[in-house]
């Protein structure tokens, strides 16, 4: 996986943009968010953008505080990495996108079928 140009993209990109991607498109990236948290208990995702056909990178915290970065296309994660010393992402930890509730005025995010997705919050959330 080639990560050296998606960072600087991510650099570039727009804080506005990253967020509009993420209120956007939460509800059609879930899949993938979720594929990339999958059964880590109380971790969270803490940015999210578009790649090339369609893929989507997210960048995870661990309970522990550790970062991965991982990109999944629909709901089959494509690859996972160590952040490490890597620069933040845009947008990161504004909010966390995390599978359970994690307080009281986390926002959730449904399907159109109105199945619970997951759950939007700020970072002290959860």
């Amino acid at each position: 996986m080639r990560l050296v140009p998606i960072y600087l993209s991510l650099l570039l990109a727009t804080p506005v943009a990253a967020q509009e991607f993420w209120t956007r498109e939460l509800p059609g990236i879930a899949p993938s968010l979720r594929a990339c948290l999958g059964t880590e208990a109380r971790a969270s995702v803490v940015a999210a953008v578009p790649l090339e056909g369609g893929r989507v990178l997210a960048r995870i915290r661990g309970a522990d505080g550790e970062r991965v970065d991982c990109t999944a296309l629909g709901d089959r994660v494509t690859g996972r990495r160590p952040v490490g010393i890597a620069p933040p992402m845009v947008g990161e930890d504004e909010r966390r996108f995390t599978l359970e509730r994690g307080c009281v005025d986390a926002r959730r995010v449904d399907a159109a079928d109105g199945t619970v997705l997951g759950w939007i919050g700020y970072p002290g959330c959860g």
